[in-house]
């Protein structure tokens, strides 16, 4: 059933590029979230639960106007030679954790960033000392690790690519809540492009 959105959800250039559930609102995660918003260093969207529910009950099926929140990134951007976009999104009680695409110098790079969440969803505020390289599994043009998710009290990212061929001994990478690295987890082969996931 296709959701009908709003303002700047509803516009290519928000480039969503993950979602995940923090309570009781659907968190959306621009690729680039200066360019929808001017507060903080950009903004994330948020839907509450309730009126999805309502649009599929068809109680109110007006175009849904997710609200901003704002994020601080703490100027993580510049940590990297080529920042190319905020990938994926997972949260762990007030904890959010980030994915995110760049490049050193012609090879792709990918990182890890956790933060914190303010109680009343008014912010979120990344730990810019927690910035952590997480290397692609196989050298390929605009490829990294574009899904994650926290399972059993770990972090699982999922390389983009993981096709027999494409990638064979494809496999998750795991690391703790601190983004301590702490091994890998093999998967089978995926014949298409995984870009999310979820619990």
């Amino acid at each position: 059933q296709e959701i009908a959105l709003a303002g700047p959800a509803a516009s290519a250039q928000a480039e969503i590029s993950g979602m995940a559930w923090f309570r009781d609102n659907l968190i959306l995660l621009p690729q680039f979230p200066k360019r929808i918003s001017t507060a903080g260093d950009g903004a994330l969207l948020a839907i509450p639960r309730q009126r999805l529910l309502d649009y599929f009950q068809g109680k109110d099926t007006q175009p849904i106007l997710p609200v901003e929140i704002p994020i601080l990134t703490g100027g993580i951007e510049k940590e990297m030679l080529i920042f190319e976009g905020f990938e994926a999104i997972a949260f762990q009680d007030n904890r959010v954790y980030l994915a995110i695409e760049g490049r050193s110098g012609v090879n792709m790079m990918g990182y890890l960033v956790r933060g914190e969440v303010s109680a009343d969803l008014s912010e979120i505020r990344l730990e810019a000392k927690s910035l952590t390289a997480n290397p692609p599994q196989a050298r390929q043009q605009n490829r990294t690790d574009e899904a994650i998710l926290v399972a059993g009290g770990k972090l699982l990212t999922f390389f983009e690519s993981n096709g027999a061929q494409a990638n064979p001994g494809s496999y998750a990478s795991v690391f703790d809540l601190n983004l301590q690295a702490q091994g890998k987890l093999d998967i089978p082969p995926v014949e298409y492009r995984l870009t999310d996931a979820t619990p």
